[in-house]
């Protein structure tokens, strides 16, 4: 895990397409939304100041789940040999 800030420019997209992400961004709002101190742990020390919320968080990381898994479906019937 990394500060997006910190990584390079051309390799930031990699984070949207990451369940880790979103993963740890719903972990991190159950865990430190209900202070005021945990409000600045949460959007300035970890990086999350564009904050989508607890639900676009699951709800991204079941659409990744599922586009995943159909993808390998498609992958492993494109390759399955016919005996």
């Amino acid at each position: 895990m990394v500060n997006p800030s910190t990584t390079f420019v051309w390799l930031r997209w990699i984070q949207w397409i990451s369940p880790i992400r979103y993963c740890f961004e719903s972990l991190t709002i159950a865990q430190w939304e209900t202070s005021q101190e945990g409000q600045y742990i949460y959007q300035e020390l970890l990086g999350f100041g564009d904050r989508l919320g607890y639900w676009k968080c699951i709800s991204c990381m079941a659409g990744l789940i599922i586009f995943f898994r159909v993808l390998s479906v498609l992958a492993l019937k494109w390759n399955i040999k016919r005996f």
